[in-house]
């Protein structure tokens, strides 16, 4: 038990025998929240106290534990009574001995009290405000008949221990920024407190400039301060560095040539007294440029920039000439190149390849405020421009409906497995359908509970379906070349249809086995087995407007055009040059002229079949003289 204690327990005691000594003697004792001797209270009231005091300074890690000084500021006729600290020990506030200041929370309690039969403190309640503060009552005003006492006490007060600043307390990081016009500092960062438990300040050592507010402005190097304030002491110092800030683009600058071969007043519009230009880019000789334009320049190439300053990097190179510049494109269409004259507009659309975005231009010799749109519009500069896109792969998504993928997107041509929610009783699983309207998905195995599919370039939603157990499953059947793949019930009619392709002939449809199965471009049958059907193609006979005795050649000639075609040629060039025509430039043999005339002849029609045979003789006899004739030549 503490001395405190012991003394508070005495004084209960004392107390306690004293009133009840009154009370057998009859004794009348006046309670302290009474008026006057339980009359009228003549005294002046005084309900509030102000003064100061040096208490902030007092507390500290370490430090004496004196009592601070107080200073009454409002002349309210009072006094301090008993006055002490008192430390918190987890539960309760208690009296406290100590000589100095450890870890722990204090508070100081003071009694107010008056002792004059002119003034009592307000037994309604009395304010106490220290340095603008209230600090708060203890108890009731204790009035009695010639004096009275109140207790207040202060604030609480944290003390820890001091503790030397470092930069593992206070993390200096950001320690190079590039200049932007405001100002700028370093992050500090770990749980202290700036301007509780530690002070900034900045000084520039290269350069730079501080703002009104003392901290950096301009680019340069800087010594940052990390003073401890409070509970922490010492300092320590980081370097700063606000790096010069990349400069635009020069503007757009036009070259002339000079007015004469050899002249020497050439110029450049658009220049500023803040460019430089050289005729090498290394700018070993560089010489200012006027506003307006710079003049007195020989024919050639020049290289201009805007200068370097205290706060700005020299800006980019513009290499000035006279001529048509180049804009090379290359995106999903492969490299085109086209010229264009200095202020030209020029717009340009990105080709995408299938599956794929448009990430960004990556450009040369032109500005591109927005590098992510498709369609880019600029004026043309004087130099070459180079654009390039850079594409990213489509994430699709993958949308499953009874049933489940291997991811929930993927890009163009990824394989994506898929598998189907477990069947629920009486039902198995039947097939899988893309019910995404022009989506089309080959599937490795359609009827198979968990396939695989090559992604497409489109978002997609699969279905998986399921059928009675003693309902017939149903099969794939897989169209190389056409359409009508899918997955068909036994006995349900399916028709193919091939499709056309340049330079080829339909021959007809191939099954699995290798058989012709059907010559009809849509073919129909009856669905038995799963199965894969092939359309077979060969290539088109030479045509394009060639003589061809093919009959279903729709841009050859008829036969009866082709006898024609010889009749007139004898006519007007001779067994001779009809010769050269049909041999040499058409490299037709006999065999093909004979196929020819004998369709020919024979489309006239059965009314004039002997004038036919009688005309076929005679190019009988007249295809040995032109093969005569053909064979003495060669």
């Amino acid at each position: 038990m503490t001395h405190k204690q012991n003394k508070s327990k005495i004084f209960m005691l004392v107390l306690g025998l004293t009133m009840c000594l009154a009370l057998m003697l009859g004794i009348t004792m006046v309670s302290p929240n009474t008026a006057y001797a339980e009359g009228t209270d003549s005294r002046i009231a005084i309900s509030e106290v102000n003064a100061t005091s040096n208490i902030d300074e007092v507390v500290g890690y370490g430090k004496n534990m004196d009592k601070p000084t107080f200073t009454i500021t409002n002349d309210s006729q009072v006094t301090f009574g008993t006055q002490r600290w008192q430390k918190y020990d987890g539960s309760e506030w208690k009296w406290n001995d100590d000589t100095k200041f450890t870890e722990g929370k204090y508070r100081f309690i003071v009694q107010i009290r008056t002792d004059s039969t002119t003034h009592v403190l307000d037994k309604n309640g009395v304010t106490f405000t220290v340095n603008g503060e209230n600090w708060t009552q203890e108890d009731t005003v204790v009035v009695m008949d010639s004096y009275s006492v109140v207790w207040f006490y202060s604030k609480e007060y944290e003390v820890i221990k001091i503790t030397t600043i470092t930069d593992e307390l206070v993390p200096v990081t950001d320690l190079v920024k590039v200049f932007n016009g405001k100002t700028q500092e370093p992050t500090f960062g770990g749980t202290l407190v700036p301007k509780i438990d530690y002070e900034v300040s900045y000084e520039t050592t290269a350069s730079g400039e501080l703002g009104s507010d003392g901290k950096p402005v301009g680019a340069g190097s800087y010594s940052v301060t990390v003073t401890g304030k409070g509970a922490y002491k010492g300092s320590f110092v980081k370097e700063f560095v606000i790096a010069k800030a990349d400069r635009p683009d020069a503007p757009i600058l036009i070259g002339y040539g000079p007015t004469t071969v050899g002249g020497n007043d050439g110029k450049i519009t658009g220049t500023t007294k803040d460019m430089e230009y050289d005729v090498d880019s290394w700018f070993t000789n560089p010489q200012g440029c006027t506003d307006g334009e710079t003049t007195g320049l020989t024919e050639g190439v020049y290289f201009v920039r805007i200068k370097e300053t205290a706060n700005y990097k020299a800006s980019a190179t513009s290499q000035v000439e006279v001529r048509l510049y180049n804009v090379t494109v290359e995106d999903g269409a492969g490299t085109v190149v086209t010229k264009h004259r200095t202020g030209d507009t020029v717009t340009i659309t990105v080709n995408k390849p299938m599956g794929k975005a448009l990430d960004k231009w990556v450009y040369g010799g032109v500005t591109i405020p927005d590098v992510t749109k498709e369609t880019i519009t600029f004026e043309m500069p004087n130099c070459d421009v180079s654009l390039l896109a850079v594409f990213k792969d489509v994430e699709y998504s993958i949308t499953v409906i009874d049933g489940s993928a291997s991811a929930p997107t993927a890009i163009y041509q990824t394989e994506v497995t898929i598998t189907a929610n477990p069947a629920k009783p009486g039902k198995v699983f039947d097939k899988w359908t893309c019910e995404t309207a022009g989506a089309t998905i080959e599937f490795k195995n359609a009827t198979s509970k968990q396939t695989t599919f090559v992604m497409p370039a489109s978002d997609v939603a699969i279905q998986a379906h399921f059928r009675d157990v003693e309902a017939a499953p149903s099969v794939e059947i897989k169209v190389e070349g056409g359409t009508g793949a899918g997955t068909y019930t036994p006995g349900e009619s399916v028709t193919v249809t091939a499709e056309d392709k340049e330079g080829k002939v339909f021959k007809g449809w191939k099954d699995g086995s290798g058989n012709i199965v059907s010559t009809e471009k849509s073919y129909t049958f009856k669905v038995t087995e799963a199965t894969t059907i092939t359309a077979v193609y060969e290539d088109k006979p030479s045509g394009g407007g060639e003589i061809t005795p093919t009959p279903d050649k729709k841009d050859g000639l008829s036969g009866g055009a082709i006898a024609g075609i010889v009749i007139g040629s004898v006519a007007v060039a001779g067994i001779g040059g009809f010769a050269i025509f049909w041999f040499a430039v058409k490299k037709k043999t006999f065999a093909d002229l004979g196929v020819a005339l004998k369709k020919g002849f024979t489309a006239i029609g059965n009314g004039i079949k002997t004038a036919c045979r009688a005309i076929g003789n005679f190019f009988k006899s007249l295809g040995e003289k032109i093969k005569a004739l053909f064979t003495k030549k060669k």
